[in-house]
């Protein structure tokens, strides 16, 4: 009977509970203030709620240690020009985000021949895996994540060297979104943009509203991504164990006795970067 009158009783912790939950302080976050997040404010925050603007009054919009770059560059030719660009701009060991418009763009990516260490995010994607990807991701199991806008807002991805965007998106509030997933923590970064003729007004929308100027580049040379490959692989001879050099002694008195020690070097250099055709320009129009 106690037991039963107990359980009768006014239970003092709920009240406790209530009154704390009236008293929490409630604060919403977000890069840009589209209409549908002051929505999202006025139905889950108490009424009187403040808001603070802390970018209004900045002509750049974007975050302040990015540098925002554009590429003219036909649909027919961004998968061979996106893997040039993620070696000049990111290296061997950085990590980047590859933004496409739609889930079979994204797909297509991760089949390219030329591409390397990488995984695609998009909403065809069990969020069980999704969640194992990110981790991965977070953890440089591998270096290029290809995503729609699943990854565009709310993610935590550290370390971020390069943001990539097949074409320029519609909304200039994608853009900041996007070009925010480097340059965290007080870091720099790099945003890279594709566009052709017929999607350059959108790229001109973005610098208006955005208050930013992407600069125009070419896709790179022969001779840019040969350097930016030897220099990958000198980052790269930091992490051999040297252990096992001593077994590669009497091969590498060989090719310095045969070939002399710069020479040897140098071809040892290409061969690892896979550097040893001649080289072939390439057109700064057309890439």
């Amino acid at each position: 009977m106690k037991e039963i009158a107990d359980a009768k009783a006014p239970r003092g912790g709920d009240e406790e509970e209530k009154k704390e939950a009236d008293m929490a302080q409630v604060c919403l976050f977000s890069a840009t203030i589209p209409s549908w997040v002051k929505g999202v404010a006025q139905k889950h925050m108490k009424s009187g709620h403040k808001y603070f603007d802390l970018a209004g009054d900045l002509k750049n919009k974007t975050s302040q240690t990015v540098n925002h770059l554009a590429i003219n560059c036909p649909f027919y030719n961004r998968t061979s020009t996106l893997g040039d660009l993620l070696l000049c701009y990111k290296g061997l060991n950085g990590k980047a985000i590859v933004f496409t418009q739609t889930k079979a763009d994204a797909n297509a990516i991760i089949l390219a021949e030329n591409m390397t260490e990488v995984e695609v995010l998009h909403g065809d994607i069990a969020q069980n895996q999704r969640e194992v990807t990110l981790k991965r991701f977070r953890e440089n199991k591998f270096k290029v994540l290809v995503a729609t806008d699943v990854a565009s807002r709310g993610l935590d991805i550290p370390d971020v060297d390069l943001v990539v965007q097949l074409e320029p998106p519609k909304e200039v509030e994608t853009y900041i979104h996007r070009s925010g997933r480097t340059a965290r923590a007080g870091k720099s970064g790099t945003c890279i943009t594709f566009f052709t003729a017929k999607t350059q007004y959108l790229v001109q929308n973005i610098e208006r509203h955005a208050g930013i100027t992407l600069k125009k580049i070419g896709a790179p040379q022969p001779e840019e991504i040969i350097k930016a490959s030897g220099k990958g692989v000198i980052e790269a001879l930091d992490k051999v164990n040297e252990t096992v050099l001593p077994h590669f002694e009497e091969t590498a008195d060989l090719l310095i006795k045969d070939k002399g020690a710069q020479k040897a070097v140098q071809l040892a250099l290409a061969y690892i970067s896979g550097n040893t055709e001649g080289i072939t320009k390439r057109s700064m129009l057309t890439a």
